[in-house]
């Protein structure tokens, strides 16, 4: 049993290894072009591509490249002081840490999904939508079900990735 144990342990620690070299490598590569990323973040179960609608390939099919919240650099670094939220659970935590590097990190832009816009979540996501918004980079919080109705999706998808760009140009174009 401890031998298991040490051989899942070895391979989980390899696998969130090779995932932040990937989304180190991804993020060099957007800061070099001089374009940004998005880091797509939400609960486990977001990833099924049925209830998110496969929102990744939104955004990749239009050269946007997508992080996950736990790619990110010094994740487990970040100073959650500056949440005023209480911190109930891990979850909570890499969401806060992931949208404090997202804001810190100008190559990048936050994505959250969402299931429910109450209780825990909807506190949770009014403090991204603070953090995130006192860095200058509102982020977009999408309210996910399972209905097949994505077109609505893609057009609040397309809408982002328009204000983004304009916001960057904006600061691009700006005098120092």
């Amino acid at each position: 049993a401890e031998n298991a144990y040490a051989q899942a342990e070895s391979a989980i620690l390899s696998f969130r290894r090779q995932l932040r070299e990937e989304a180190a490598e991804i993020l060099r590569r957007t800061e070099e072009q001089g374009k940004f990323a998005v880091v797509l973040a939400g609960r486990p179960y977001h990833t099924d591509p049925f209830v998110s609608h496969s929102l990744s390939e939104m955004f990749t099919r239009k050269g946007i490249p997508v992080l996950t919240v736990d790619s990110l650099p010094g994740l487990e670094e970040t100073d959650l002081r500056q949440s005023r939220v209480e911190i109930t659970n891990d979850f909570h935590a890499r969401m806060l840490s992931g949208a404090l590097v997202t804001a810190a990190i100008p190559a990048l832009e936050y994505v959250q999904i969402v299931s429910f816009g109450c209780g825990h979540d909807a506190i949770l996501s009014d403090e991204l939508i603070r953090i995130l918004g006192e860095s200058g980079k509102p982020p977009l919080v999408l309210k996910m079900d399972e209905s097949r109705a994505s077109g609505s999706l893609g057009i609040r998808v397309q809408s982002f990735l328009e204000t983004v760009q304009l916001r960057r140009n904006r600061q691009q174009d700006a005098p120092p």
